[in-house]
């Protein structure tokens, strides 16, 4: 067999076949929306005055970088936390006797054009009062201001998310509990779909047996790059949570709102320090996903190595024996 079909088989269908599951179990859950669902194409206001965090919930179960990121956008419109963006030195290039003229020259050019690069600065207003937030709102800044600080950067809160793990894991599932219980009471989601697990296992023994008969494992190794693909074939068959009538008309109007910003507007290039142009817009279209630049602003990728993780009871040990408070309640 070619190298080109060595690598579609082990590298590219593992990843199709994660992409079928995917909407069998949309199908399955009622949650799947084609462009036929949205009878007038496009939305152009927000699907619903309800918290962004809710909507965040509706559109994915894996919602909380999104919702949060929403969640302070609209505390910003509020005046309960202030957003700015502010530079951020890199390291100077050094610059010695011992090198040669296009060395240093090089080094100069180098340092011209990348001594500053910039981040996100989100500050708590110091009259906040936290019994006007809600509960969202609430537990939203927790996650960001999560070691006591009132005004941190986007880079500082990416290490506070390595130094201690634990705290906001439990935040984020209080979140995730949170939302789901709204998204019950208001009857939006009911019960589980079926299992497809066995169509997994079926499909999964067709992949092996297909790879042993037709394409060998001379370049097994491959498989190592599809390895995510087939793991979310068996994650997307568990039993998921099932719209109801009410849930699904809500997620077909997330999906229209969704559309209009991403094909009408230029909204999905907006950045966190936007929210004063683009108003409700970017506040719901970070929620239902329309943006993807924001929340990679507010929780850029955490580079591995910076310092180890903290174990659960970090948190409440560095707090006790450095003094710092938290702006807002724990419980």
């Amino acid at each position: 067999m070619s190298v080109v079909t060595n690598f579609l088989y082990y590298v590219i269908l593992p990843y199709v076949l994660a992409l079928v599951m995917v909407r069998l179990s949309d199908r399955a859950r009622f949650a799947h929306v084609d462009r036929s669902d949205m009878r007038d194409g496009y939305l152009r206001e927000p699907p619903t005055t309800d918290e962004p965090m809710l909507l965040a919930r509706v559109m994915d179960e894996d919602f909380v970088l999104s919702g949060v990121t929403a969640t302070v956008l609209a505390l910003e419109r509020k005046g309960a936390v202030r957003i700015e963006r502010v530079s951020v030195a890199r390291p100077c290039l050094r610059i010695d006797d011992r090198m040669d003229e296009a060395r240093a020259a090089k080094t100069l050019a180098q340092r011209a054009a990348g001594l500053e690069r910039y981040t996100s600065r989100i500050s708590l207003a110091p009259d906040v009062r936290p019994e006007l937030l809600t509960a969202y709102e609430r537990l939203a800044l927790e996650l960001v201001f999560a070691d006591g600080r009132t005004s941190i950067t986007a880079e500082e809160l990416a290490e506070v998310r390595f130094e201690v793990p634990a705290y906001l894991t439990r935040q984020s599932r209080r979140l995730s509990k949170m939302a789901t219980n709204d998204m019950h009471e208001r009857h939006l989601v009911k019960g589980v779909s079926p299992s497809l697990f066995w169509l997994a296992v079926v499909l999964l023994a067709v992949y092996v047996l297909g790879a042993f008969l037709f394409v060998g494992f001379d370049v097994l190794p491959m498989i190592i790059f599809g390895l995510p693909g087939l793991a979310a074939t068996v994650a997307y068959s568990r039993p998921r949570e099932v719209y109801t009538a009410e849930g699904r008309a809500l997620l077909v109007r997330c999906h229209a709102f969704q559309r209009f910003l991403v094909e009408l507007t230029r909204t999905r290039d907006a950045h966190l320090t936007d929210v004063t142009l683009w108003g409700e817009l970017l506040v719901y279209g970070v929620a239902v996903h329309a943006v993807a630049v924001a929340p990679r602003e507010l929780f850029p990728r955490i580079e591995s190595g910076r310092a180890p993780a903290a174990p659960d009871w970090y948190v409440a040990y560095a707090r006790s024996h450095d003094g710092k408070s938290v702006p807002l309640s724990r419980s």
